[in-house]
């Protein structure tokens, strides 16, 4: 046998091709055998596999540091995307796609999922080419089935159930909220494939493909055509209709509890992908999806959408923990507005569609109303907050004021109303110290009211260019005034020719960064100096054209380096700072702490008593069988090992805890009273400085004396009296007893001590008072002892009302006190120590009542304790009570006197040279 050449170049054949094509006989042929095609495992694992082998970048929306990456990367990272998808896409995989969601006949299934997930990787980016390769094959074979598939998916998607949701909620108090959620009567649980779904339709006419964009409206040639935009706006209207229900559960509560804000998010993330898919399918513009549009229900839908917007934005923006949801909402809102301009793209003037658009506004009046109002109150914050104004209002600079001050800065500006002021003081958060942070505030309904704002000034715009001569349309644009002048210097507009050979005005937001770099002397230089080089150059158009051309690019240029120079992070600075503190004061309020602990505490108490009712407890014990005889022998005795180690472990740690509570209680029930009569030398004295500000402020002047007034050679405290002498021989009272410091009887005290003289002389000096440097160069032998003790009477005359006695001079007790110094306030942030105790101070304070009464209750319970511990105490003998004399003698000499809670000990001493 001779083998040619050609048989000997015969290719190899490629083994992805052949698994596809195997893949796509098993798709058309006709099942009739047990196993479906929905539970084809292989298909599955590699429609993931091939799905995987698709790389696509996540987006990042708001990623400064994404918006940066060089033009060349991008390209890059698109070829190779391309590269990727058309490896697979010419081995047959798109088509494969095709067919295994015509054969799944509307039912999903994870051979659906894992389809659509396939044909999303295919198409992202907007591939042309797979694109239409996918349109000539519907075309060509005329498959009925893959439209009649995709709108039974549609009509089978679930929305918010209300009624399964209360359900649910019944059963997670009965152990059963799990079983109940995975079961048949799904609630929104599907929420991934139907986004999966509506962004595989999405793609399908990425980048204005007019003839797909057609072909899901109307499939000419088929049997049965089916228009896949009314079955979207369907579902749309349904899912609406869902989540105004939830809307009127919750509207009647102050705040929706996490299970509902987990369902609205759900909702959200679904009809925001269906609004880019219906603004995708009429971008371009398609007319004929745009009037499928307008004589549709989609009406109905923007109108619940409205007053959803309305409603949900007053009420979510009184609560600071429902911010999240808020947001959302915006960001919501924001792709039904760009819907609604995408209908006006192309239009006439005076159309069918924008008089319809106005009959839409016009009947959710009140409501847009109600957001243009939000929008702007909030968008004049900024201008109140960054006045000169209302700057004078925070005192220490740190952005926090209260709430009262904050009431009387927006007064005092004339800016708001007194119902928007009541309004924007019912949104506002205080700290535990009752503070404002007008800085975060701002900030955080700021940004999302411009950005509502903008759309709808965009909306306005728009409308009032297509709609002329409307009394309706002329009111609601009176009512936006003010946000159409706010917005007009931020709104940019281009004339651009269309698909139709029209030229249509086309709008953009222009940053205020942008008209700041705009405006800036080089900038205006070469501006002038382009548009005097044009007029002076007769080059003709062409070069016109190219020297605008280039100016633009150098512009551009010129304005990015600029910005990149004069970028600080004093701006950023401040708003990270002002939602740290916030993030940082939410999570430290203890009334909040308080109740999630209680909340948890009588959760866990519900879960364990339902755990023990007969029927769950025989339930555990079923299961528990179960699993132990699934279990291996070496399992076994593992899982018995760590069952005693765990069991020992916790037993001992209990008998611990409880053998150390007893002998603690013990320690402190028998424990002597040694403590309680230690010298009053031991004790800690009050804060001198402390008492010096009560002297200077009751009955004494407040010397301004600079803190090198005070310095001395000697200077030292004894028995809490601040000594001064420029003796050197005197010792340090710290310093171990010497002959030259004694101490005189009490008794002998009594007797020789001069008494105090209302004119002044030798008297006792108070805390914060200082001998004259006379008295104590005097004599080397002269005794300083003070006077007997006055009455409590006597001795509130000399801490009140006594005059300064003549000779003695106030001083600071330390040398560190300074008096001409600005006391510092700390920022409310940096007392990072104290935040929660004071909070569990001010729960305190709000229940004394409460804690008064359990405190006599205590009390009474010690009371009835200390019954069964009683002491006999037996009369010593003489010689005891003599040899006690001595100690007697010294206690009656520490004399305590308490002058409005600080005590003043009064004792001996002598000074001697």
């Amino acid at each position: 046998m001779v083998i040619t050449e050609e048989t000997a170049v015969e290719e190899k054949p490629d083994p992805l091709m052949q698994l596809i094509r195997c893949f796509q006989r098993a798709a058309t042929s006709e099942q009739s055998q047990a196993a479906s095609i929905a539970e084809d495992e292989l298909y599955v694992n590699f429609a993931d596999v091939m799905s995987k082998s698709i790389h696509i970048s996540e987006e990042d929306d708001g990623g400064d540091e994404e918006a940066e990456v060089d033009q060349a990367q991008k390209e890059e990272e698109a070829e190779a995307l391309r590269t990727e998808q058309r490896r697979l896409a010419d081995r047959g995989a798109a088509i494969m796609c095709l067919m295994y969601l015509s054969s799944s006949n509307g039912e999903p299934s994870d051979m659906v999922a894992k389809t659509l997930d396939l044909g999303i990787h295919l198409l992202n980016g907007g591939n042309v080419s797979i694109q239409s390769m996918l349109i000539e094959y519907l075309q060509l074979k005329k498959d009925v089935r893959f439209f009649t598939s995709l709108s039974g998916l549609m009509s089978r998607c679930s929305v918010l159930n209300l009624e399964m949701f209360e359900r649910q909620i019944k059963a997670e108090g009965l152990g059963m909220g799990a079983e109940l959620a995975a079961g048949d009567d799904q609630n929104l649980n599907d929420a991934d494939f139907t986004c999966s779904l509506f962004r595989f339709l999405q793609l399908t006419c990425e980048g204005h493909n007019l003839d797909f964009q057609n072909y899901l409206r109307t499939q000419p040639g088929h049997t049965t055509s089916v228009n896949l935009i009314n079955c979207t706006v369907d579902y749309l209207l349904r899912l609406q209709e869902s989540i105004m229900d939830f809307y009127w559960h919750y509207s009647s509560k102050d705040v929706i509890d996490e299970g509902g804000k987990e369902y609205f998010l759900k909702a959200i993330q679904v009809c925001s992908q269906v609004f880019n898919t219906l603004t995708e399918s009429i971008q371009g513009p398609c007319v004929g999806n745009q009037m499928t549009l307008a004589n549709s229900r989609l009406w109905d839908a923007i109108n619940g959408f409205f007053f959803l917007f309305a409603h949900m934005m007053d009420k979510l923006s009184k609560n600071s923990t429902q911010l999240e949801l808020l947001r959302e909402f915006l960001n919501l809102q924001k792709d039904m507005i760009v819907l609604m301009l995408s209908m006006l793209e192309g239009n006439i003037l005076n159309g069918s569609i924008g008089k319809q658009m106005v009959d839409a506004l016009v009947e959710s009046q009140q409501c847009v109303e109600m957001i243009l109002k939000f929008s702007d109150m909030f968008l004049k914050l900024r201008d109140l907050t960054t006045s000169q104004a209302f700057q004078d209002f925070d005192t220490n600079k740190d952005g926090w004021i209260s709430p009262k001050e904050f009431q009387r800065a927006m007064e005092s500006q004339k800016m708001y109303s007194v119902e928007e002021i009541t309004y924007l003081m019912m949104c506002t958060d205080v700290n535990n110290d009752g503070k404002v942070d007008y800085m975060e505030f701002t900030e955080r309904f700021h940004n999302p009211a411009r950005d509502i704002g903008f759309n709808l000034a965009v909306l306005l715009t728009n409308l009032k260019e297509h709609i002329t001569n409307d009394p309706r349309l002329d009111k609601i644009l009176a009512q936006a005034k003010t946000l159409l002048e706010y917005f007009d210097n931020f709104l940019g507009r281009i004339e651009v020719i269309g698909s139709s050979k029209r030229v249509e005005k086309i709008y953009f937001e222009i940053q205020e960064d942008w008209l700041e770099q705009w405006g800036k002397q080089q900038i205006r230089d070469s501006k002038n100096a382009f548009l005097f080089n044009v007029l002076q150059d007769d080059g003709g158009d062409q070069g016109k054209l190219e020297a605008f051309i280039n100016f633009c690019e150098d512009t551009i240029f010129e304005m990015q380096h600029a910005a990149s120079i004069s970028a600080g992070d004093a701006s950023d600075s401040k708003v990270e700072r002002a939602i740290k503190q916030r993030d940082y004061f939410l999570s430290q309020t203890a009334g909040e702490q308080l109740s999630n602990t209680f909340k948890t505490g009588y959760n866990i108490s519900v879960t364990a008593v339902k755990a023990l009712e007969p029927e769950n407890v025989k339930k555990s014990v079923k299961s528990a069988f179960g699993a132990i005889r699934s279990m291996t022998f070496a399992q076994l005795i593992w899982a018995g090992c760590k069952f005693v180690g765990r069991t020992v472990y916790n037993t001992l740690w209990m008998v611990f805890l409880l053998l150390a509570t007893i002998f603690r209680f013990f320690y402190y029930l028998m424990a002597s009273k040694e403590e309680e009569h230690r010298s009053p030398q031991a004790l800690l004295m009050p804060d001198h400085g402390r008492l010096y500000r009560e002297h200077s402020t009751h009955g004494h002047p407040s010397f301004d004396l600079p803190p090198t007034a005070y310095a001395s050679a000697n200077e030292f405290e004894a028995f809490g009296l601040h000594i001064h002498t420029e003796d050197p021989d005197v010792l340090d009272p710290n310093a171990p007893k010497t002959p030259g410091l004694s101490r005189q009887p009490s008794m002998d005290q009594s007797s020789h001590s001069p008494q105090p003289s209302p004119a002044g002389g030798l008297g006792t000096p108070l805390y914060g008072d200082t001998l004259h440097p006379s008295s104590a160069a005097a004599g080397p032998g002269i005794s300083v002892v003070p006077p007997p003790s006055p009455s409590i009477y006597e001795s509130s005359s000399v801490a009140g009302s006594h005059p300064l006695p003549a000779g003695v001079a106030l001083s600071p007790p330390t040398s560190e006190f300074d008096m001409g110094a600005a006391v510092y306030e700390p920022k409310i942030a940096e007392q990072t120590a104290s935040k929660s105790k004071g909070s569990v101070l001010n729960v305190l304070a709000r229940n004394i009542k409460t804690i008064e009464k359990i405190t006599l209750g205590l009390a009474f319970v010690i009371n009835v304790i200390l019954l069964a511990h009683r002491v006999d105490i037996g009369e010593s003998d003489t010689g005891d009570a003599e040899s006690t004399d001595a100690g007697e003698d010294e206690d009656e000499s520490m004399e305590q006197i308490y002058i409005t809670g600080v005590y003043i000990p009064y004792s001996g001493y002598e000074l001697t040279g």
